[in-house]
């Protein structure tokens, strides 16, 4: 069984019936709530989570409007409600994956490398897939940058948080050589 969340509403139907669309505003931690309880009532909890969140503007500091500095808080917000939400099931089963991609690669790319870390990593509870701009900033992204080092620093003091409750939590960093 498997569901996906976006903020917009379905405008296709999935050809596979075991895949099931949620709308939520992952953003906003009752609403990434509201849907959790749902998802556990209908599908039942999840074992392995792929938290993919990507908002970047491409754009100057100073040429960024509020709501596009706001609306770039998601990609860090989105990651704190999802654990909040599903992580203590996941303690509790001693089972699953959250997959949290950190990263401006093409999903395709994502996806296929995320079964070979789940594969390879099968102890592991949590892996993040990070992207190399969260350790550096680069021109015109420095809303996406910053979101991406404060990804960074969550997964790394959850790390620390889940050492002593035997999970692991490896991260891959992208970078093009």
């Amino acid at each position: 069984m498997r569901f996906f969340w976006d903020i917009r509403p379905l405008t296709a139907n999935p050809s596979d019936s075991d895949v099931h669309h949620y709308e939520c505003d992952i953003s906003d931690a009752k609403a990434v709530e509201a849907v959790a309880d749902r998802v556990k009532n209908e599908v039942g909890d999840p074992t392995i989570i792929i938290n993919n969140v990507e908002v970047a503007n491409g754009t100057f500091i100073i040429d960024l409007n509020p709501s596009e500095i706001q609306r770039f808080g998601v990609n860090i917000m989105a990651h704190f409600h999802l654990l909040k939400a599903f992580l203590p099931t996941l303690i509790e089963l001693k089972n699953g994956y959250i997959v949290s991609t950190i990263s401006i690669v093409n999903l395709d790319i994502i996806t296929k490398l995320i079964a070979i870390i789940c594969f390879y990593l099968f102890l592991s509870s949590q892996v993040t897939v990070a992207s190399i701009l969260g350790t550096f900033g680069v021109c015109q992204a420095s809303d996406y940058c910053t979101s991406k080092a404060a990804v960074l620093s969550l997964h790394e003091s959850l790390e620390l948080d889940c050492r002593f409750l035997n999970i692991l939590i490896p991260t891959v960093s992208f970078f093009i050589e």
